[in-house]
């Protein structure tokens, strides 16, 4: 299925541009950091 770029922008509340400072701190408080645990 494909999906207009305007509501894949639109879903992610974000746009072409990618993120404001202050959306990508909302979403770091969010989801935390991307990142992969370490296997020991």
């Amino acid at each position: 299925e494909n999906i207009p770029i305007e509501e894949v922008f639109e879903n992610l509340r974000c746009s072409k541009e990618g993120l404001s400072s202050d959306g990508a701190k909302e979403r770091l408080e969010i989801f935390g950091q991307n990142k992969l645990e370490e296997k020991k």
